[in-house]
C-alpha cells in the first residue's frame, strides 16, 4: 500500500508540473485544448483535472497491455478466426468487443452504494463498498448465447457492452483503448499472418486491472 501511495503521488506530481507548463503556453495539442475545456468548467476542481488525466494513462496503458494479450492469445487460439481478420481488417472491431467480453483486462470495480438497493430479494444497504465483476456480468448466460465460447462472428456482441463500464462513471479513456486494440490487431494481422502461439497465458486478477503470464509466439 505505500508503495502505491507513492507511486500515486510521483504521478500527481508529474502531472502537476506537466499542466503548469501548458497553461504558460500557446500548444495546439491534446493536454493544452483538455485544460482550455476544464479551466473554462467551473464545477471541475484542480484535483478533478489531475484525475480523469491518471484514468486515461490507466485506461490507455495498464489494461489495454492484458487486453491486447488476451485478443491475440485468443485469435490464435481459435485459428480461422485469425485467419478470417488476416483477410478482412473489418472483422478487428467485433474481434475486439469479443475478446474485451471473453477476457476483459478490467476484471471489476469498488464502488460505493448511495442508496438502499434490492438485489434478488437481499438488500444492499447505502453506504456499502461494492466490488462489482465485469467478469461475471460479461459472461451472463441471460444476456450472451455460449458466454464461455469466443466467437466473434456472434450476433449478441455490441460495441457498448460493459468491459469499460457504464453510466456517469464509464471510463474515460474506452475511446483510446479501442483505438489503440484495433489497431494493434490490424498491424499484427497485416505484418504476421503467419504468428502461432506456442505459450498460452494465463490471466489472473478479480479486481481491476487483470495481468498476463508470458505469451510467447513464432511467425
Amino acid at each position: 500500500m505505500a508503495e502505491a501511495e507513492l507511486a500515486a503521488q510521483r504521478v500527481q506530481d508529474y502531472l502537476t508540473t506537466v499542466l503548469a507548463g501548458k497553461r504558460a503556453g500557446q500548444a495546439n495539442d491534446f493536454l493544452s485544448h483538455y485544460l482550455a475545456v476544464a479551466d473554462a468548467d467551473q464545477r471541475i476542481s484542480g484535483v478533478e483535472v489531475i484525475i480523469q488525466l491518471v484514468q486515461l494513462i490507466i485506461g490507455g496503458t495498464e489494461s489495454v497491455r492484458a487486453a491486447l494479450v488476451a485478443q491475440t492469445a485468443n485469435l490464435l487460439s481459435n485459428r480461422a478466426q485469425w485467419e478470417a481478420v488476416c483477410e478482412d481488417p473489418a472483422l478487428a472491431s467485433p474481434a475486439v468487443c469479443e475478446s474485451l467480453r471473453f477476457e476483459p483486462g478490467i476484471a471489476g470495480v469498488v464502488r460505493i452504494s448511495t442508496d438502499d438497493i434490492d438485489v434478488d430479494g437481499w438488500t444492499l444497504p447505502a453506504g456499502q463498498m461494492v466490488i462489482l465483476s465485469s467478469m461475471s456480468a460479461l459472461r451472463d448466460e441471460r444476456v450472451f448465447e455460449r458466454p464461455d465460447s469466443f466467437d466473434i462472428f456472434r450476433s449478441d456482441l455490441v460495441p457498448s457492452h460493459l468491459a469499460f463500464g457504464g453510466g456517469a462513471h464509464k471510463c474515460v479513456a474506452e475511446a483510446l483503448g479501442r483505438a489503440e486494440l484495433e489497431e494493434g490487431l490490424n498491424i499484427l494481422a497485416k505484418r504476421l499472418p503467419n504468428l502461432t502461439m506456442k505459450t498460452q497465458p494465463i490471466f489472473m486478477g478479480h479486481v481491476f486491472v487483470r495481468r498476463a503470464t508470458e505469451c510467447w509466439a513464432t511467425w
